[in-house]
């Protein structure tokens, strides 16, 4: 029998000076879900060291969905988006510059805050990911956390990869009030 392949890859971005990880909750979650989510589903988790392992592991990924727990800021003046990651950040066109078309067909969810701008959006959707899902507001730890699980349950379980309708319907049980963005292929026009 062949290795079983994650198909869930969820990045933890966040310092060790933090209390509470995500990423980590995520893990233990979709063990929970383990009997119900077929082998495709199940996830994999990787502790992110910097950018460079940031770059590696996104750019060696086979998993279909990239789900990436982090800290991120919007400054609206200049349209610039910056992923926060461990001993640095990573701004929209770093993002194009290294990763490059590797997301192809992939849907990854950036939960940190203020990512769900077009700026960082684009930068995601000219790396072909078929679909990115981000809060273009701040969102408190928590409310970020069960809309992740709310969402890849809904998506994975429910609505069968239908990423618009699973957002949806998770805005509407948590009442997070339409701070995620759904951004799909193609980029928008500028």
């Amino acid at each position: 029998m062949g290795k079983k392949r994650a198909n869930i890859l969820v990045l933890e971005c966040t310092t060790t000076r933090e209390k509470m990880f995500e990423g980590k909750m995520l893990k233990e979650f979709f063990k929970i879900l383990e009997s119900k989510i077929p082998v495709k589903g199940r996830a994999r988790y990787v502790k992110i060291r910097n950018k460079n392992h940031f770059i590696s592991v996104v750019r060696r990924s086979k998993e279909r969905f990239i789900h990436i727990s982090a800290h991120g800021e919007y400054n609206k003046r200049k349209h610039e988006a910056r992923l926060m990651i461990p001993y640095g950040y990573l701004t929209q066109s770093e993002i194009e510059e290294n990763i490059g078309d590797r997301l192809k067909g992939k849907i990854v969810l950036a939960n940190a805050c203020e990512l769900g701008y077009a700026a960082m959006a684009n930068a995601f959707l000219r790396c072909k990911c078929k679909a990115y899902v981000a809060p273009y507001d701040s969102v408190k730890w928590d409310d970020a956390s069960i809309f992740a699980m709310l969402f890849y349950k809904a998506v994975l379980l429910e609505f069968k990869g239908d990423v618009d309708r699973a957002r949806d319907y998770v805005n509407r049980l948590k009442n997070i009030g339409g701070c995620y963005s759904v951004w799909v292929q193609p980029p928008p026009a500028f």
